[in-house]
């Protein structure tokens, strides 16, 4: 299977080592579907992964030495 189904459950943005919790209360049933999501990948190789998530954003990973 080439699709990888996620949910998240906590965020937060880094400020140069400063945390801010993301304000999206992640774990109430209410805005659970609000953050699912998926990834398809579409390309993999030893080095390479290529993948496009639900909303459209397409993702290229390489593997570092």
């Amino acid at each position: 299977d080439s699709r990888i189904d996620f949910v998240f459950d906590s965020g937060e943005f880094d400020f140069n080592g400063l945390k801010v919790p993301y304000p999206v209360p992640f774990r109430s049933p209410v805005f659970r579907d609000a953050v699912k999501g998926w990834i398809d990948i579409t390309y993999l190789s030893e080095r390479v992964r290529i993948s496009r998530g639900n909303k459209g954003t397409t993702f290229v990973l390489i593997k570092d030495n």
